[in-house]
């Protein structure tokens, strides 16, 4: 039996098309896979079809907002396991914190370098590439 390598998913839903190249650079870099999505509504069809790995979501997306796309992802039983961090410049109250915490995995606040937002998505989801028996 010959086992093979698979590289990790990473989903990357902001509307500002600067913020989805620099990530997605940065994690294409480090040898993840990477979708990315303009809005929130795509963001959720695009995880129901592919099942990422992991769901980086801004907050402030048109179409739908990220939280509610969050909210979405965190009821489908398809789609609850999916690590989802927020990924806002918004500055977060404490109200906004909890309302984060009942929809997201965890926070990666912006601006941060890639080297940070690499960083961040190697916590929770580990190295790039997985082992397949």
């Amino acid at each position: 039996m010959s086992s093979h390598r698979a590289r990790k998913t990473v989903l990357i839903v902001d509307d500002n098309p600067d913020v989805r190249e620099i990530c997605s650079v940065a994690l294409d870099y480090a040898g993840y896979r990477v979708l990315n999505a303009r809005d929130g509504l795509e963001g959720v069809m695009i995880a129901r079809e592919v099942l990422p790995d992991m769901v980086v979501m801004d907050g402030k997306l048109p179409v739908m907002g990220g939280w509610d796309a969050a909210r979405i992802l965190k009821e489908d039983p398809r789609t609850a396991p999916i690590p989802v961090l927020a990924f806002t410049a918004s500055a977060v109250t404490p109200a906004q914190m909890r309302l984060l915490q009942d929809v997201t995995d965890g926070y990666i606040p912006k601006p941060c370098y890639p080297s940070e937002f690499l960083d961040a998505v190697q916590r929770w989801i580990g190295p790039s590439e997985v082992t397949l028996d």
